[in-house]
């Protein structure tokens, strides 16, 4: 009778540590892996990083996983994005009849990041990285191509050095008659962690962007304006390793089976000691 009790008594604790758990499945589905709905980009690590120039070289690019996107029907091009240890790095190509080079014809892009990757915003400390073709005075930096805002609620997205912030990164456009082409870096983490993502080996972070031509937005893409519709982009790991679907669950799930085990473990042991 002694084991028979100690078996009920430790499958009805386990049947209750699986019913929370499979409670909460849905919940950490939703917000870890479907925080957005678009499109995918990653991972894609690079051993050599892109010579910041403009010029898309294809040698330079080869490691980049690619998107083909359209923006207002007229707006085609491809996004291209890696990473190595230090930085991000995006690059793409969109058809344009010109290189703005006044405030009137500027043109520039922008990529909006969800960094807490929760579907929801933006909020405060969101980060936004871009070009502009007839660059910008930084406080810190000088003339720079390089875009670096993060979201405020007061003013919305503004640069980050005007609030205590740095420009980090690099950047620099090209147009070849056809397309206006951009190369962006960025750091993963940096020390500016109020103004600028954090991103780890493995993390996801939701993104979109928008383009400007002639100084004038001209559509969004994706076109979801809630961030539960933006692309995702994955942080590739210098080592290729079987990565866990879901990262967080996974790491709950492993936490759960562990409880488990002790549990039983210190049951068993209790009982043990009782016989």
């Amino acid at each position: 009778m002694g084991v028979i009790s100690f078996r009920k008594k430790y499958f009805s604790i386990l049947s209750v540590v699986l019913l929370m758990f499979a409670a909460a499945w849905p919940i950490l589905h939703a917000s870890v892996v479907w925080a957005h709905s678009g499109g995918v980009l990653g991972p894609a690590w690079t051993s050599t990083p892109p010579t910041i120039d403009g010029i898309i070289d294809a040698g330079e690019w080869s490691s980049a996983d690619t998107e083909a996107f359209t923006i207002a029907t007229s707006y085609a091009g491809t996004l291209y994005v890696m990473n190595d240890d230090t930085n991000v790095y995006l690059a793409l190509s969109i058809t344009d009849d010109d290189w703005g080079t006044d405030l009137n014809t500027r043109d520039f892009v922008l990529i909006f990041f969800d960094n807490d990757h929760d579907g929801y915003g933006p909020e405060l400390g969101d980060d936004a990285i871009g070009f502009i073709t007839t660059g910008v005075t930084s406080p810190d930096l000088g003339f720079i191509y390089l875009i670096d805002q993060f979201w405020r609620p007061q003013s919305g997205f503004t640069w980050d050095a005007l609030y205590d912030g740095t420009d980090d990164g690099e950047a620099a456009g090209t147009f070849n008659g056809t397309y206006n082409l951009f190369e962006i870096s960025h750091p993963l983490n940096d020390v500016d962690d109020d103004h600028d993502f954090s991103l780890f080996f493995g993390d996801t972070v939701g993104f979109s962007m928008i383009y400007a031509d002639n100084n004038e937005i001209v559509g969004r893409w994706p076109e979801s304006s809630s961030q539960s519709g933006w692309n995702d982009l994955v942080i590739a790991s210098p080592i290729p390793a079987p990565v866990p679907e879901f990262g967080v669950a996974s790491s709950i799930i492993a936490a759960v089976a562990l409880f488990s085990f002790t549990l039983a473990t210190a049951i068993l042991s209790k009982k043990k000691t009782r016989l």
